[in-house]
């Protein structure tokens, strides 16, 4: 069942804050009849155990994201979920981004030792947390809803050989029980606006030490205007999506000094997520042949494909660095 929050709290040797979760069981959802119109968010999911994964709960944006499509098309919600993590959980990235755009990110963070706390939320299998890994010394601790996701990011630390420092649980980005400014560096790619761009700067900054780090990927407009049809898809997805530069202002009301703002290039979207996620689509369609669900499922992420090759002028996911003032 996906877990409401961790179950146990420890503190290990090498000083991680973590908590451990008694049993990873995959994302066991029971069946439910969802209606919602295009512009109505407000959702939920009931899980096995009885509790609700909402869409300002979900652990990580993009799968919450196609769930979202599926919703406005009018489809009813059978095991979605569950469809969704099979889909993405073999992929390196749930989301937009490269390691040279994390890596870049990460260059804009000073202070960071040995002995440092970090944490990334909504890190879905660790691609990028991977990448922090190799970059800085500190303890990096991974966060995301979907106990699949977490199972291969511990395969993937393990791998690495990082698993004494590198650690990742299930739990909810909104529900933290980190100490009270224990926290050195929140990092967060993709996932943020599925609790949203304000509440999540507020929420995790009582989380950072005086002077920690924020850095996170957040959908963006890189204009003031739009055509109607990007405008609406990405509306009834984030609705509070506003310019790069309004981000910014909202970033350093929250408390935070802006350190450094950049795009994520093409790339970043078409070939590190468009494309393999497009060759796993079309293996799920394989296993589930003629599957309704499963069709629709994978026509909604094809469309969201195409409508970034068709507007991706307009917007993207854009870097946002800060520090905690």
């Amino acid at each position: 069942a996906v877990h409401e929050g961790f179950e146990e709290e420890g503190h290990d040797g090498d000083g991680m804050w973590w908590r451990t979760v008694a049993q990873e069981k995959e994302c066991t959802l029971e069946k439910r009849h969802l209606n919602a119109e295009s512009s109505d968010l407000a959702r939920a999911v009931t899980d096995a155990s009885g509790g609700v994964i909402t869409d300002s709960t979900a652990g990580s944006l993009d799968c919450e994201f196609v769930l979202e499509c599926c919703l406005r098309g009018g489809l009813e919600v059978e095991d979605d979920l569950n469809l969704i993590c099979e889909l993405h959980v073999g992929l390196e990235r749930q989301g937009p981004g490269s390691p040279e755009m994390t890596v870049k990110a990460l260059s804009f963070v000073d202070g960071l030792n040995g002995d440092s706390q970090v944490v990334d939320l909504g890190c879905g299998t660790g691609g990028q947390t991977m990448v922090l890994a190799q970059n800085i010394a500190g303890h990096i601790t991974g966060v995301d809803r979907f106990p699949g996701f977490i199972s291969v990011f511990n395969d993937n630390a393990r791998k690495l050989g990082v698993q004494h420092r590198v650690r990742g649980v299930v739990g909810s980005m909104e529900s933290l029980s980190f100490p009270q400014e224990g926290l050195d560096l929140i990092w967060s790619e993709g996932a943020i606006a599925s609790i949203g761009f304000e509440r999540g700067l507020n929420y995790w900054k009582q989380f950072l030490k005086p002077g920690g780090h924020v850095a996170i990927t957040y959908e963006s407009w890189f204009t003031d205007e739009r055509p109607a049809e990007i405008e609406k898809w990405w509306t009834d997805a984030v609705p509070e999506m506003n310019t790069v530069g309004h981000n910014v202002v909202t970033m350093q009301k929250a408390g935070y000094v802006p350190v450094a703002v950049f795009l994520l290039p093409e790339h970043c979207w078409t070939e590190n997520y468009f494309i393999p996620r497009h060759v796993a689509g079309r293996e799920l369609l394989a296993r589930y042949a003629g599957n309704s669900k499963v069709e629709a499922l994978v026509a909604n992420m094809e469309y969201e494909a195409e409508l970034y090759s068709k507007y991706k002028q307009y917007y993207g996911y854009a870097f946002f660095i800060g520090k905690k003032a």
